[in-house]
């Protein structure tokens, strides 16, 4: 189980550095966190996030959340997911020609 980073502040900035994701209040850095000990990011309120952040949480599989300052959903921006496509087709087509239980 991987962790979340939670960043609840204003005015924060969330920048990738190597292979680490700081956090800078103010132009300040108040937080620094290796990607590959995390599952997610949480911002509440309006921080900003470097597009080269975005892209290495997207490749890590790491999910940004969005959230108002009182909590509710704004969005969440995830990378690819990984799935067998042709599985899961194949299930589809299997349960629409399956016969109805009785």
């Amino acid at each position: 189980m991987l962790n979340v980073l939670y960043v609840s502040s204003e005015d924060a900035w969330l920048r990738k550095d190597g292979a680490n994701v700081v956090v800078e209040v103010g132009g300040e850095e108040r937080g620094r966190s290796p990607l590959h000990m995390l599952e997610g990011v949480v911002s509440f309120g309006r921080p900003g996030l470097s597009p080269a952040l975005m892209a290495a949480c997207a490749g890590a599989g790491i999910t940004i959340s969005h959230l108002e300052p009182n909590g509710r959903f704004l969005a969440r921006v995830e990378g690819v997911r990984t799935g067998n496509v042709l599985l899961r087709r194949a299930q589809f087509r299997a349960s629409e020609s399956a016969a109805p239980p009785g």
